[in-house]
């Protein structure tokens, strides 16, 4: 009975996954917090996603809802 339930757990988990949906492959456009309107592109599925500029560089929100260029961590020595 265990190894019936924990299979079903499994098929589930992997069965699950088959359904995600890509994004959409086109641009799409962004309004700035100050009206500003830019074109992006969406990456990834529902689970995982980003944002690319036009020119293919990673983009990401700031703490004041802008769309700005990612910049990778600095790594501290310690």
């Amino acid at each position: 009975m265990k190894n019936k339930i924990l299979i079903l757990a499994i098929l589930s988990v992997l069965v699950s996954s088959l359904f995600s949906a890509p994004m959409v492959p086109w641009a799409v456009e962004k309004v700035q917090p100050d009206g500003t309107k830019i074109t992006v592109y969406l990456k990834g599925d529902e689970r995982v996603n980003w944002m690319v500029s036009e020119d293919g560089y990673t983009l990401m929100y700031d703490s004041q809802n802008y769309v700005v260029y990612a910049q990778k961590d600095l790594k501290i020595k310690k």
